[in-house]
Formats: C-alpha cells, structure tokens, sequence
C-alpha cells in the first residue's frame, strides 16, 4: 500500500494536467449532450396506460392548461390512438419513442378518440432538459477547473488532493448521462461496450462521491477530532470500495451478458436510489461540519472566506432538497413544470464560491500564486509591446531620415541595442514589480539573502538565536516564532528563543519515525520537508494541542548531516495568511543557515578551550555534507552520480544537481579558494544564492552573474569561487554550460572521442561585476545518446602520489575513454579507483569532487 502511495505521489504532477484536461473535455461535452442530444420530447401531458376490458389503451391524463396539448384540443381522459400515422395501441415507451425522434418545434400529429370520436390534434413539441443532469455537468467542469488551482498550489496539501478528488470524481459519475433521456439520435447507445465502460465508470465514480465529500468537509478548513481516529479514513473509502466491486459484479454477472434477474434488476434499482440519497445525507453532513469548522475559527479573515462557502453551500443544500421532495408536492408532473426543477442548479454556487474565496481571501495558498503569474505576464506583455513599438517608431523616423536603402542595417542596429538595453534592465524591472506590488514578499527574498550573509558571522550560541529571532520577527513582521533545540535530558524538543508563546519552557514531542518518513517523500518530490497543520497530529501527538493553542501553522526541520537538531516554528503573516511553498522554500534556507550556526556556535562553545581546531573542522565537515544533495533528482534520460571528498577534513569543493523541472536540470560543481571552517561558510553563501536563484527560466550565465554580485559584497578580498554550471535541457536535446574560472568540462562523446569545452570566466568573488559580467561565456553541447559529461574539481587531477607526480588530465582521460557503455556511477567508482592506486597511501592533498552525467 505505501509503495502505491509513493508512487501516486511521484507521479501525481504528471497526471494531473491530462487528467483536469480530460474531465473539463467531458464535462464540455456533456453539456453539448444535455443541451442538444440527450433532452426528451414533451408534449406536456402524460400518457397513462388503462385498462380496457381484457386489453389496455393510451389515455392522456394531466393535459397542462393552454400547454402545447391543451391547444391542440386534447383533454383529460382522451385517448391517443396514433402519432405520426402509427398506431398505439397499449405502450407508451412506443409513443416515447416515436415523439423523441421529432426536433423541438416540429408538428406531431395525434389521432385521438373522445366519446367514439376519432379527430386528429396537431401537437407542437417541446423539448424537456433535464436540470439534474445539466447541473452535475456544470459541477464537473466547474469543480475541476478550481481543484487544478487549488493542487497547482499546494500540490502535496491534503485538503487540496481531496478537494481536486472530488471534482474528478464529479466528472466520473457525470459519464452516464451521456446516454441517459433521449437516445434515438444518440451515437454512444450504438456502441455497447462504451455504454458498459460508461456505466461502470458512473458505478465507481457514484459510490466514492458521498465519502470524499465528507471526507473534504471533515478536513477542511481544519480537522475535525473524528478524521484522527484510527479507522475513520478507511472505512470512508473501504465502503464505497466493496460496495464498487459487488455492483460492478452484479453487472457484469447479470446484466452485460443478456441474463438479467429480477434480483439485479431490483439490486440496481434500489443502488441507484441508495447512492443518490447517500450523495444529500453527505452535502448535509459537510454542510453540518462546516458550521462546526466555521464557530471554531477565531481568525476574523478566514471566517469571512468560510462565510461565503457556507451561504452558498445552504443555499445549494436547499435547492437539492427542494428539487428531491418538496417539488413532488408543487407540481403535478414534472413534464408540465420542468422549471421547478431549475433551482438544483444552485448547487454550482458551492465550488464558484470556493473560487471566489481562494482568490478574495487567498483561501488554501492560492490567490498569491495565480495574482503574481497575472501581474507577472502582465508586466512582461507590456514591456514587450513597449519594447517593439519603439523599436518600429525609431527605425521608421530613421529609415525617412536617411533613405530606405539603409533599412535593413538600421533595423538590425537598433534591435540589436534595444535588446542589449532590455537585458540589462530586465532585473531592474523583476525587482521593481516584485516590491511595487508584493512589498511581503520582496521583503521575503531580501530578509533571506540578508540574513545567509550575516548569520554566519555571528559567533555564540546565544547570540545566533538571538540573531535569528530578531532577524525573522522584525523583518517579516511576524507575531508567532519560535525555535525548539534538542534536549536530551527532557527527551524532546525544548523552546530556545522567540516570540508569541505563552510559557518559555515548553516541550514539545517528535514522533520520529513519522518526520523521517515525511522527510524521505518530501526529498522524493523534490520539495522542502515543511511540516503543516494536517500533519501535526501524526508527527507531534499529543502535543499538537500546544502547537494549536500558540497559533503556529508551519514547522520547518533544522537538520545537519540528516540529523533533526531543532524545528522552527511559524505562525501567520503580518496579512493574516499562511506561509505558501515558494515563501516556505525561502524559509527553510533560513532554517537550514540557523542549524549550521547553532550547530557550529554548539561545538564551538563546548570545544572552546579543548581541541579547538578539530572541532572546528569537524563541524564545518558537517555543514559542507548538510550542503550536497541528500539523493540525485531522478531524471528518465539521464543517469547522474556525485561525489566529494574532503582533504583535511574540510575544504572547499560543492556540488549540487537541482531539478527545476520535468526535463531540465542543474548540475554544479564549485571550488573555494583556501581550506577549513571559512571555506565551509563561503560554500554554505553559495549554495544558499544557487538555491535561490536558479529556477527552470535562467540560464547559467544569467545566474552566475547574479551569484558573483550578491557574493562580491561578503566576500573577503584575498577568497575567491570557481564554479561549473551544465543545465542539461531534454526539451531542446542540450547542455548549456558556462564556467567561472573552473577547469573544463569533459566529454565522452557517443564514438569514444574526448573534447574539452573551456569557455571563457573569470572566478566568483575576484570582481564586482562589469569585468565578469562581460568575460563570462555560454556555450551549447547538443545531447546524443551514451555521450558522457564529467565535472570535476582541480583536487581531481592534482592528485599526487609519492614522488610528487601529478594524476593530470592525460591520465583522467586515459582512464574514462571507452566507458560510455558503463554506467555513470561505475564511471565515478572507476575513477576514484584508479585516483586511489595512483596515490599509493599519499593522504589527499585537495577536495575531490566528481560529478558524471550519462544520457540514455
């Protein structure tokens, strides 16, 4: 069952889109087929069958007053005898049939016999929707539509994987009535095993619906005490389940295969009346769970969100109820009033108000999501338009100047430097928006590049708590704030410093199989290990009470060489809201900075006066692997391995390989210049900016250059970063790579030659920007299969032995040649193998990094 899990987790992004796609397609279409296919004639009127002596008739009964019947002449107690020149003598599914075949506005004519009077009735038909059917169809398209935003935000969130379960499943039940009314022009009843795929889709789809509705209103917008109970979530989905597998059965058994009983017939009709009555007891029990959820929300800015919801959702509740009872006592027959029915499309308010909620209030993490992509191309539309239209302005009033001769020349010349203006400015302008029109979250990005440059300077234990606190509460404006160190003697996680909480002494409990378990599925997704309050309950116990109680509602882990030392806690935003992931990215940097000078403050403090300089270095060691990747990002045609080794316990070297999306990926090696603890420091600023800005839109240059400018402000004037950067890109088929002062890149191409690529770069740190900026060069290596790309650092091939030889690049190329048919992980043991036996016992005199990249 985990494995599943994992894998319905891991694959999740990928479904998501096609899957959203395919129900929108067929919500569209089933609209298209309740509007136009499906709807049934209506003559507004029924036909009764009555007996007659030892036969029956056709009799009209319930004849609307000045409806398209009553105009024709017919009335109460007539009899119908023929339509259209067929006789109906005893069935009205015959008289159905025949009137369905007829388009709304055509003339049916009636032969109708009154006190043995036979005269013929011309009857102008109408067409009769079937709003139940309509509104599920608008429910499907509608709810899909706001789930895809909801779990493009959050796509890990529990309450927003429910929500987007439930439009899925709107658009599964919705599959029936395709060929539910009328058929007789219906290309789907022609084809029987659709009708079957269908219907056992519908099966599915009816059964699970009522649970996940409940389920939703259970967890949302918080969780209510009964979802914490042992088996509460698995009888909500072992239910529907068995009862999908008995009815799917039963059809299978007695009603695909022609041999239908009165049992099954009898089973499915009372399903369908069990399904659709368990489908109004679950829109009443999320309705009663929502006023529950509504009266325990303190915060004045989500009651107001859920105050929207619970209105329409009544009002949505009442038209289904109204439209399943109360209308049998209005109407006579739902053929001479089907407006009566038109309220059930209330229901539609109830996921048009969530998207109302989710971008008034932000509701589930995503108004700040889609708002800033708006503003975003917004922006850039503009800029491009304003871009072309000087362009064309300019060259128009220079070419009249000049003659059309020069046009050619002139247009080129001036998109040339109005492109060269524009990149310069365009970070300028990114910048501009960002703190223009999100202030909070410029705020956010400033705070945290502040904050890695200055944390590592402060030295003492207490003094970088101290920092920290003041650093995150005063920048971001934040009332709720704490950070819990481990506490051996108390066997738990104690508080150490921060703000909003009521006791300074409290302790909190770790369930750690539970936190590790999150934390391997989060580095399996390729996200940050951010524990929010749905999981508070499984990883904290007991003590989730404390944690709600002081209002905190993002916990961040501080590890070190996979080691939980500390949590840090969060409350709301300055504006009332939650965290969302890219802010909680940004924090986890923070956290990830803290617990490398806590850690280090730590040993440093315990270690003062004895083994001062071992210690240092060992923790330093820590720091630099908490830097490398815990797992390669996985990547279907690439096949990536990594290593580092220190010497003297701790150096400079740093790699990294960042997945910024499903075909593009980074691969980083980097050198700082000098040994020991500040080495690690450097390295820990450079993995931080990386971190941070290297996104699936930059290229390497573009984030080199922005790395040197932000590292040449902290760094000391004597240090200096070599760095390589390969983003290999599957969509285009190539590797664009750029290098900063670092040795070259080699490659092992598909027909076992080797080339170096050098461009040309000057080391990160040396110079503050116009020199590196203009020196820097990118170049493209297309990708072919078996090629094999090998990063490394300078310790590689200056590895010596113990006649003071180098290994050099001759012999590195010596040894990989012809190892294209290997893997990349035999490729790096390989060669570190044969690094090894060169040095012959001579300790490593420089850190050795190895990065190998394969395509498949």
């Amino acid at each position: 069952m985990n494995a599943v899990k994992e894998l319905i987790n891991k694959y999740r992004p990928k479904i998501v889109k096609p899957l959203t796609l395919f129900i929108f397609l067929v919500g569209i279409l089933n609209v298209y087929f309740q509007l136009e296919i499906t709807p049934i004639s209506n003559d507004e009127c029924l036909w009764i069958n009555k007996k007659q002596g030892d036969s029956s008739i056709v009799v009209f009964d319930f004849v609307k007053f000045e409806g398209v019947t009553w105009n024709a002449g017919i009335r109460d107690g007539d009899r119908l005898i023929a339509i259209n020149g067929k006789n109906i003598k005893n069935s009205t599914d015959i008289a159905t049939s025949i009137l369905n075949r007829l388009e709304e506005g055509e003339i049916a004519k009636y032969v109708v016999s009154r006190n043995d009077e036979v005269f013929e009735a011309p009857v102008k038909i109408k067409k009769l929707i079937n709003y139940g059917n309509l509104t599920f169809a608008f429910l499907s398209i509608i709810w899909i539509l706001v789930g895809y935003i909801v779990i493009s935000s959050k796509p890990d969130g529990k309450a927003q994987i429910v929500f987007y379960r439930i439009g899925v499943l709107f658009g599964i039940t919705s599959l029936i009535m395709f060929y539910i009314g009328n058929n007789s022009n219906n290309p789907i009843t022609q084809i029987p095993f659709i009708i079957y795929v269908l219907d056992i889709a519908y099966v599915i789809g009816n059964n699970f619906l009522p649970f996940v509705i409940v389920h939703f209103f259970w967890i949302f917008p918080r969780d209510l005490r009964i979802v914490n109970y042992r088996y509460t979530l698995k009888l909500l989905y072992s239910i529907p389940l068995i009862m999908s597998l008995f009815l799917v059965a039963i059809r299978v058994l007695f009603v695909y295969s022609n041999m239908p009983t009165d049992f099954a017939q009898l089973l499915i009709r009372y399903q369908t009346s069990l399904t659709n009555l368990l489908f109004v007891i679950a829109l009443i029990i999320g309705l009663i769970s929502l006023f529950i959820n509504y009266f325990k929300l303190e915060n004045s800015k989500e009651r107001n969100a859920i105050f929207v919801i619970l209105v329409n959702y009544t009002l949505g509740v009442i038209a289904i109820i109204y439209s399943t009872t109360a209308v049998n006592f209005v109407v006579d027959t739902i053929f001479n009033s089907p407006e009566q029915l038109a309220p059930m499309i209330l229901l539609i308010l109830l996921p048009i108000s969530f998207g109302y909620s989710i971008f008034k209030y932000s509701l589930m993490d995503v108004s700040e999501v889609i708002k800033k992509t708006i503003m975003y191309g917004a922006a850039t539309l503009s800029i491009a338009a304003i871009y072309f239209l000087v362009v064309w302005l300019i060259g128009s009033t220079v070419t009249n100047a000049l003659g059309a001769g020069y046009q050619g020349v002139i247009a080129g010349f001036i998109f040339i430097t109005f492109a060269l203006v524009f990149q310069s400015t365009k970070d300028r302008f990114q910048t501009y928006v960002n703190k223009k029109f999100y202030p909070e979250q410029f705020a956010f990005q400033q705070v945290v590049l502040n904050y890695g440059n200055e944390v590592s300077k402060i030295v003492g234990f207490d003094n970088v708590l101290e920092f920290s606190k003041k650093t995150l509460v005063d920048s971001l404006q934040i009332s709720k704030f704490g950070i819990f160190l481990k506490c051996d003697d108390v066997n738990g996680y104690k508080f150490r410093n921060g703000i909003g909480f009521e006791k300074n002494d409290v302790v909190i409990k770790v369930d750690m199989s539970q936190i590790i378990k999150l934390i391997l599925e989060r580095n399996s997704l390729n996200k940050i290990p951010a524990i929010q309050r749905e999981q508070f309950h499984s990883i904290f116990g007991d003590d989730e009470r404390i944690l709600l109680e002081n209002d905190i509602y993002t916990i961040l882990p501080m590890l070190i060489n996979s080691k939980l030392m500390g949590l840090m806690l969060f409350g709301l935003k300055k504006s009332g809201l939650q965290f969302n992931e890219q802010e909680t990215e940004l924090l986890y940097s923070s956290a990830s900075q803290t617990a490398i000078s806590i850690e280090n403050a730590r040993l440093y403090e315990a270690e003062a006066e004895k083994l001062k300089l071992d210690r240092d270095l060992e923790n330093a060691l820590l720091i630099q692997e908490s830097l490398l990747p815990m797992s390669i990002p996985f990547l279907d045609k690439l096949d990536i391995s990594g290593k580092m080794i220190p010497a003297m316990h701790v150096g400079g070297d740093y790699f990294d390989v960042i997945k910024v999306s499903n075909d593009r990926i980074f691969v980083i090696v980097g050198d700082v210049s000098g040994k020991g603890l500040a080495a690690s420091f450097y390295m820990s600023k450079l993995q931080t900016m990386i971190r941070i800005y290297c996104t699936s839109n930059v290229s390497p240059k573009d984030l080199m250059i922005e790395v040197n400018k932000r590292i040449y402000k902290s760094i000391e004037r004597n240090w200096f970063i070599t760095v390589s950067v390969a983003l290999f890109d599957l969509k285009e088929n190539k590797v664009s790579f750029c290098r900063a002062g670092h040795v070259p890149l080699l490659v092992i191409q598909s027909n076992n030659s080797i080339v170096e690529f050098q461009p040309k770069g000057i080391g990160i740190g040396i110079e503050k920007g116009d020199i590196f900026n203009s020196s820097i060069e990118q170049i493209d290596i297309p990708l072919k299969k078996d090629d094999v790309f090998i990063l490394y650092s300078d310790g590689l091939i200056e590895a010596m032995n113990g006649e003071n030889e180098l290994f050099g690049i001759d012999r590195l190329k010596t040894v990989v040649k012809n190892s294209n048919i290997m893997s990349s992980f035999q490729i790096q043991k390989n060669l570190l193998d044969s690094i090894q036996s060169f040095r012959n016992g001579r300790e490593i005199n420089d850190d050795l990094t190895l990065v190998v990249t394969k395509v498949k």
